[in-house]
């Protein structure tokens, strides 16, 4: 099941939520926890095997060229050091 995570930042926090399953709603600190969150969240509210969710983040940030630019250069140099 694909599911898209739209993140919107809060006060130190990004504040998740999740059209697909009505009233998953939930919060991290960091943009790479929202995958394991959304799924933990997904299984507890309806039940849905974790390993079943395909989640695509969307991030509501000003710059987002920026960011996406970050986190390709990130994916990158991980690849690279492998």
């Amino acid at each position: 099941m694909k599911v898209t995570a739209n993140a919107t930042r809060s006060e130190g926090w990004w504040a998740v939520e999740v059209p697909e399953i009505d009233g998953l709603f939930t919060q991290v600190r960091r943009l790479d926890q929202i995958v394991d969150m959304v799924r933990d969240a997904a299984e507890l509210l309806e039940g849905i095997d974790p390993d079943a969710l395909d989640v695509e983040i969307f991030a509501n940030v000003p710059h987002r060229d920026m960011a996406d630019r970050a986190r390709e250069l990130t994916e990158h140099a991980r690849r690279t050091q492998e």
